[in-house]
């Protein structure tokens, strides 16, 4: 059984959601949940992968070898 409290926040939430619907944290077009993306800017989305640096992830171009560090990183390594 729900407790009251968690009640009213799920009433007061769909009738949120009624007057002021989710909106793409991207372009503002209306998604199904709060802090979503719309599929057309999903599709945008360009994931960080390898080649990067092994300490902060910054995109490499190309391939330095395994343990590469940016420039920035060399020279002050973050916390």
């Amino acid at each position: 059984m729900l407790s009251l409290p968690t009640a009213l926040r799920r009433t007061g939430g769909a009738l949120l959601d009624l007057v002021l619907p989710p909106r793409c944290i991207a372009c503002g077009e209306e998604v199904d949940t709060v802090n979503a993306l719309c599929v057309a800017c999903w599709r945008t989305v360009t994931f960080l992968g390898e080649p990067c640096c092994a300490c902060c992830g910054l995109p490499f171009a190309h391939e330095l070898g395994p343990g590469a560090i940016c420039g920035d990183c060399a020279q002050a390594p973050p916390a």
